[in-house]
């Protein structure tokens, strides 16, 4: 196989009916390879279409070029911009948070990278369960419980039970975004589709879905690089 000017990881799945090339929002390339499909067979598409991934990378690269604080694995700086908290980071022998002065402490001699991942999803938690409660009740439409996750590919879903699940990182988007995210999912629990019907009923607690659904798209530029799904 030629060389590629790129590195990529390979996966293979059991789901995926087709092979897929995925460019995620650091500019890192997967190679989704079907149950029965040879490798040898996925790394020729890869070949074939290596200008679009390169030019993906490049998109990547322009989005997150305005703010390089976002690729820094070890942090000094957490914006939630969701929520408005600016948390400094500091790298000693224990782990904390002190939310009176928005500070994280994390263990250097530890995986620092699975404790932001976990202290960010309990936060997550505890800020966007009252949110999407407090949604809930404005529109006057329930839900059954909430689920956090650290999804690679989904801001949010909504299940045929009621379920919502919810992507820990959403606490890094503008708050507008949020807001948009927790209606969308909660008008999924009267039409578990996207039909007229559907975007009908986002319109009117929404007018401005359109343009939010469309920043949603590309909202990864907002999430750091130590929070992106590996």
């Amino acid at each position: 196989m030629p060389l590629l000017p790129f590195d990529y990881h390979i996966s293979h799945s059991k789901r995926a009916k087709r092979i897929q090339i995925h460019v995620d929002a650091a500019g890192q390339v997967k190679l989704v390879v079907p149950k029965r499909c040879h490798i040898e067979q996925a790394q020729q598409l890869l070949i074939k279409n290596q200008a679009w991934v390169l030019r993906r990378q490049q998109i990547a690269k322009a989005n997150r070029i305005l703010d390089p604080a976002l690729d820094l694995m070890q942090p000094k700086e957490i914006r939630l911009l969701a929520i408005g908290e600016n948390w400094s980071v500091n790298y000693s022998q224990h782990f904390n948070s002190d939310f009176t002065t928005y500070t994280l402490s994390l263990n250097k001699d530890s995986n620092t990278n699975q404790q932001l991942i976990t202290w960010l999803k309990l936060h997550a938690k505890n800020v966007l369960n009252p949110w999407l409660n407090d949604v809930s009740q404005r529109l006057d439409i329930s839900y059954n419980r909430l689920s956090i996750r650290q999804q690679r590919s989904r801001w949010g879903s909504c299940s045929q039970l009621g379920n919502i699940n919810l992507n820990c990182n959403l606490l890094f988007l503008p708050k507008s975004m949020v807001e948009y995210l927790l209606i969308h999912e909660l008008c999924h629990r009267q039409h578990m589709n996207h039909s007229k019907s559907y975007w009908a009923l986002v319109k009117h607690f929404e007018p401005n879905y359109k343009i939010l659904d469309r920043q949603l798209t590309h909202a990864n530029r907002f999430v750091p690089l130590w929070a992106l799904p590996k």
